[in-house]
């Protein structure tokens, strides 16, 4: 039986990775809520909380991996 892709938030993979306290989370969505035309993504960016790189591995390649039968560390990937 094949797995679901992971669906969690990207703020959510991104503050389960380490890449983003709580409170940067919070601080976040809170910017996304006076700034709509602008991503989470965008916004992490911009503050300079995390890299594009990172933003784009958790958004594009991240829910690949987790719907596939190795269950890696994180750090893993990135190697």
């Amino acid at each position: 039986m094949p797995t679901q892709p992971e669906t969690r938030p990207l703020g959510e993979l991104l503050r389960r990775a380490g890449l983003l306290s709580q409170a940067q989370l919070e601080v976040v969505l809170q910017d996304q809520q006076w700034q709509p035309d602008l991503r989470l993504g965008d916004i992490l960016e911009l503050r300079g909380w995390v890299k594009r790189d990172a933003i784009e591995f958790f958004a594009e390649q991240w829910p690949k991996l987790a719907t596939g039968s190795r269950n890696s560390p994180i750090g893993y990937y990135f190697q």
